[in-house]
């Protein structure tokens, strides 16, 4: 069977009938299908539903199988549903059968649907009878009463039996009364439902082994250390608990059946036990990939196995250059220095092992929360990755739970925010994860909207995404070593090592002002901290002003710390608290600022928002066109930025792109030599394309050098590299955000319609739907402004009289005619002059856009207003061949429409220029085009060179 889901539409008509996958044949066990369950195109949450199969099979035998949904998808619809065996007893398609959903006993729906059993024609016996689910379940919990009560019923027996010898009359009227049983007990005995002698003695002999397999086991828990068997017996003649481990001979013992029992030969997991192994019981061990560093701070406390525990004496730390192969860390207690090693054959006592990394990865996982292993540059797929950037998630190991805010902002490696909103007081249980000692990861599920905890399906983080969708973003990876991954500067922090859960700070008033490079921190004279946990507020001025250095880690992730007592109050920069009590204020990281809830307050190397301040477009269309149309005629460069609908397909030329089109026609409408259009149309390529390799294209001497207006309308591809709309919006927000930080203005265009029928991810719904709403939305919240090429094309594609095949060569990308078209439609969009009609228009000295070399005095009434114009060109002393009118206008109705010009009476020379085309005007009514076609048209009336002029105008009728 296919992995892909089936997909049940709730929304399907009543009398439809569904072809079921052939899944099985007969004596098929527990058959697992894969099910999406839809309402329409929205996936439907099956929180608290019954979803059932009921049939009778090609023998007419009732099967009916229901379950309760579960697994981490159902809230998008998303479930495997387990078809028993009994459903596979007959062979042939089922003589009726359907697929049902219930709420609260409720009908949500039911689906009709075709099933096959295939023959099995190698295995016999089979016996057929009715199956219901529930009934199994119901009869299973039956037999294990029954067997629980008369295992009950017999002890009783036996215990008055063995009172026997002392019968009084009380005791007879025992017995009396069990007798009454007796025949209850026989009958549980012939059917069955009592256990045998041979079936107990079987339990004991199994209860037996599985406690040798426990003991087997027993190397999972911590060993101590001793001399020899002869000393353990000495010092321990009548057991202790625990596993203990001789080095004479190396073999593991524990106290069992009253009496030393050898477990073998003592196989460490790893170095999960070896002597020389410390575990960091306060303190913290950091690793920081990125950088190759490690370092462990003053006070941190090592305990070793069977040996007194360790003060680190001083701050001690060590650059990394062994990570290429499995590189130990380990610790010199006289020297009090960390030391690399490849191999740990030959430690001395003195040193121990804290940990090791291969493959960018911790190894062993001792020292619980007290490891933090910074590796966010290779985490993980960048559009599974995000940093809580907003009040902290807190890791409770005393609890086994993680504590989430109320409200908080996460911010994915892509530069997307979300904010993200939960019950007062929610936690997260890992305790089973914690007792599996498996790594798991702390997911937030934007489609979901909720966090979740999920174990790690592959160690190897570097190269996969652990099979998430991309509504999945990973907040951090855990294990028995505490954070294990974490993106740099995300607010987790973990419990009770490390920072006390405090709150956020808040700025009430005023700015600080970060220089990483001058390697400073300022506060405006009106600051004013304030500090609600603990219900303090701090002003603070110049004077409180600080210069740090980067934190002893070696990398430039640095946190603002206060610590303020009754006599102390001062600012410092470390990665962690010198007092588990002072108050993080934010952290600060590559140019940007976390944890801090008035970012606006914040400024970091000049710029605002924390070192997230947006630029904004430096002009608009309506200046664009003005600088076009300026007397001084500026250098004016434009582009565009797509995929290959911006290119010519189908052709062995990209002569007639409509960048290309477009460029001469600016220049011939605005006089303006200086203007240039730069085509950007990257064949097959998506919006994380461009953001990936933006630095090749953009900048000094690069293709998009000099640019000043960029009409962004890449998007064609987006779908196929992921459906999560967010995702594809927070990409494109960034790119924007790019080519504005470079002093470029954005326009964003939607998407070239097309009438694909293949390709779904490329069809015009989805386009239409998806992709293009998203952009709508995404000009709306940035303030730009949008060219909805999409609507545009799709009316030249459903209205225009040009046949299909002249507009587009395969239904995706348009042919030389449909780039004319587009080349028409963007000029009428980014000049100011052009005027868009989509109904009938006239055309005469009265409307706005047209420029005239005619003298004013031939600007006279029109009699009765005949032909509807109030006004005409009208002179008998014509001498020169004279622009009369010269208008814009792009025709966009979707109903056929002539051109038509009228004359007065007068008969006279005068012609129209259309689009360059020459078309004499006759006296009263002149169809200049029986069909004026979708389109951008520049009309010119000339008076000729006669000495009358009696000119009306122009319709579109």
């Amino acid at each position: 069977m296919a992995n892909a889901p089936l997909i049940i539409d709730l929304l399907h008509p009543v009398d439809e009938v569904m072809q079921f996958p052939t899944i099985g044949r007969v004596k098929d066990q527990n058959v697992d299908v894969p099910l999406w369950i839809k309402k329409g195109d929205v996936p439907y949450d099956l929180t608290g539903h019954t979803l059932g199969f009921y049939g009778r099979d090609a023998q007419g035998i009732a099967k009916i199988a229901v379950e309760d949904p579960t697994g981490p998808a159902i809230e998008a619809g998303r479930v495997t549903f387990t078809m028993p065996a009994a459903l596979f007893r007959a062979a042939g398609e089922y003589q009726e059968s359907w697929f049902r959903i219930e709420k609260d006993g409720q009908l949500v729906s039911s689906l009709n649907i075709k099933f096959n059993v295939l023959q099995n024609n190698v295995e016999f016996g089979v016996d057929d009878q009715p199956y219901f689910s529930d009934y199994e379940k119901l009869l299973a919990s039956f037999t294990g009463k029954i067997n629980n009560d008369t295992n009950a019923l017999e002890k009783e027996v036996h215990d008055f039996l063995d009172h026997i010898t002392k019968m009084d009359e009380e005791t007879v009227a025992q017995i009396t009364t069990i007798s009454r049983s007796l025949g209850q007990i026989q009958a549980q005995i012939d059917a069955g439902n009592v256990i045998t002698r041979a079936q107990f003695n079987q339990l004991i002999a199994d209860t037996d082994s599985k406690l040798q397999r426990y003991f087997d086991n027993l190397s999972d828990g911590s060993p101590k250390f001793i001399d020899s068997l002869t000393a353990l017996k000495a010092t321990y003649p009548n057991g202790t608990v625990g596993i203990w481990v001789a080095t004479d001979d190396g073999h593991r013992y524990a106290y069992f059946n009253g009496a030393w029992q050898d477990g073998g030969v003592y196989q460490s997991s790893g170095l999960g036990y070896y002597p020389n192994v410390g575990i960091v019981s306060a303190g913290t061990l950091t690793i920081d990939l990125l950088n190759k560093h490690a370092d462990l701070r003053a006070d941190t406390m090592i305990e070793r196995v069977g040996s007194a525990e360790v003060k680190v004496p001083a701050n001690v730390g060590i650059d990394l250059t062994n990570l290429g192969s499995i590189d130990y860390l380990v610790y010199n207690i006289p020297a009090n220095t960390l030391m690399e090693m490849k191999t740990i054959d030959n430690l001395k006592s003195t040193q121990i092992v804290l940990n090791a990394i291969a493959d960018q990865q911790l190894v062993y996982p001792y020292n619980r929360h007290t490891t933090k292993l910074f590796n966010s540059g290779e985490m993980m797929a960048p559009s599974n990755r995000a940093a809580v950037v907003g009040s902290a998630v807190y890791i409770d190991w005393d609890q086994s739970a993680i504590l989430v805010p109320e409200t908080t902002l996460i911010e994915t490696a892509d530069g997307q925010f979300y904010t993200v909103k939960t019950d007062t007081g929610t936690k997260l249980d890992f305790s089973d994860y914690h007792t599996k000692g498996v790594d798991f990861m702390l997911i937030y599920d934007t489609l979901a909207k909720k966090y979740v905890l999920k174990e790690s399906a592959d160690q190897d983080y570097v190269t996969t995404n652990q099979g998430l969708y991309n509504s999945e973003l990973v907040l951090g990876i855990l294990n028995a070593a505490g954070l294990k991954f974490a993106e740099y500067g995300s607010n987790i922090v973990v419990k009770p090592f490390g920072e006390s859960k405090q709150g956020n700070a808040t700025i009430l008033n005023g700015t600080l002002t970060i220089d990483t490079n001058a390697h400073t921190i300022a506060f405006s004279d009106d600051f004013i901290l304030g500090l609600t946990q603990a219900g303090r507020f701090q002003s603070l001025s110049h004077a409180d002003n600080l210069t740090y250095q980067d934190a002893a880690t070696g990398s430039a992730i640095n946190t603002l710390y206060y610590h303020i007592t009754l006599t102390e109050r001062h600012f410092y920069v470390d990665v962690y608290p010198h007092d588990v009590d002072d108050f993080r204020i934010l952290t600060f990281w590559n140019g940007k600022a976390f944890g801090i809830d008035d970012l606006d307050r914040v400024i970091v190397n000049g710029i605002g928002d924390g070192g997230r301040a947006v630029s904004v477009n430096t002009i608009n269309l309506q200046q664009l066109s003005t600088m076009m149309y300026s007397k001084d005629h500026p250098n004016v460069k434009i582009a565009n930025l797509g995929d290959s609908t911006y290119q010519i397909t189908g052709t062995d030329s990209t002569d007639g792109r409509w960048s290309d089109l477009l460029q001469p026609a600016l220049i011939a409408e605005t006089g303006n030599p200086n203007i240039t259009v730069v085509n950007g149309g990257f064949s097959g390529k998506s919006i994380q394309w461009i953001h990936d390799n933006f630095d090749t294209y953009f900048g000094a001497g690069k293709q998009f050098d000099g640019v000043q207006f960029v009409i962004l309308g890449m998007g064609l591809n987006n779908a196929t590299e992921f459906y999560n709309l967010d995702t594809i919006k927070g990409i494109t927000k960034d790119v924007i955000q790019k080519i504005q930080a470079l002093g470029m203005s954005v326009v964003v265009a939607t998407t070239q319609a097309n009438n694909l029928t293949t390709l779904s991810d490329r069809q015009e719904w989805y386009m239409y739907a998806a992709e293009n709403a998203m952009r709508k939305e995404l000009a709306r919240e940035m303030g730009l402004q949008l060219l909805d090429l999409n609507d545009a094309t799709q009316k030249f594609l459903q209205h225009s009289q040009v046949k299909n095949s002249d507009i587009t060569f395969d239904g995706l990308h348009f042919a030389p005619r449909g780039h004319q078209f587009e080349a028409d439609w963007f000029e009428s969009q980014i000049l100011t002059r052009p005027i868009t009609i989509t109904d009938s228009f006239q055309v005469d000295s009265t409307v706005q856009n047209t420029k005239s070399s005619a003298p004013q005095d031939w600007v006279v009434d029109n009699p009765n207003f005949t032909d509807g114009f109030k006004t005409k060109f009208s002179t008998s002393n014509n001498t020169a061949d004279t622009m009369l009118l010269d208008t814009l206008i792009m025709n966009m109705n979707t109903k056929p429409k002539a051109l038509t010009a009228y004359t007065g009476p007068q008969g006279n020379g005068a012609y129209a220029l259309i689009n360059g085309t020459k078309h004499p005007l006759g006296t009263g009514k002149t169809v200049l085009l029986d069909y004026a076609e979708m389109g951008l048209y520049h009309i010119q009336i000339m008076s000729g060179t006669n000495g009358s002029v009696d000119v009306e105008g122009l319709k579109f009728e």
